[in-house]
């Protein structure tokens, strides 16, 4: 008897477009023939998506039901300016040696990202300064977090003194909101 079934894993897509606004893509996998013994496989994905699940197993008896891997972009708060990609790649671990040393296909994600650059201020309606008077407080953050430091000059011309003259935002404090002296 001539066995003509090759040991395979099949994918439905290589391909995702994806969000950070939400939503998921999905996409199926699956064997070709019937393994000997049980076989896991595992789906390493990047940091930019996950994936639902992480793991799956074919057995002798389930090989044919094909399984489907939710895909979904991770909101990383970085403004990429270009979009950005992700990658999903599949590892097998198996006794059957036709499964054994397979290549698996990558799953190649491009993302669209929903970060702006901006700075936004709060306490800014109405801000009026008498002469002479108490002065404001007013408050601003950067609305995503920079991949480098953000240095922000204030200057109040030559009516009105600002403290600080300048604010620092970094990767660590960028959602945190700093406080701006007018007089």
């Amino acid at each position: 008897v001539l066995d003509d079934d090759s040991a395979g894993v099949a994918l439905s897509k290589t391909h995702l477009n994806l969000s950070e606004y939400g939503g998921e893509g999905s996409y199926q996998i699956g064997l070709t023939s019937q393994p000997f013994s049980d076989l896991t496989l595992t789906l390493i994905s990047d940091e930019q998506v996950t994936t639902t699940p992480s793991e799956v197993t074919f057995t002798p008896e389930n090989w044919r039901q094909p399984r489907i891997i939710t895909v979904r972009a991770v909101d990383d708060e970085q403004v990429e300016v270009n979009g950005h990609a992700g990658l999903i790649q599949h590892t097998v671990s198996a006794s059957d040696e036709a499964y054994r040393d397979i290549v698996i296909s990558d799953v190649g994600v491009a993302i669209e990202d929903n970060d702006a650059i901006g700075l936004e201020s709060s306490g800014t309606d109405n801000l009026q300064v008498r002469e002479g008077g108490g002065g404001v407080i007013y408050s601003l953050r950067l609305n995503s977090r920079p991949a480098s430091d953000v240095m922000v000059d204030l200057t109040g011309g030559g009516q009105l003194r600002i403290e600080p003259v300048a604010l620092t935002f970094t990767a660590e404090n960028w959602a945190e909101t700093q406080a701006v002296s007018v007089k």
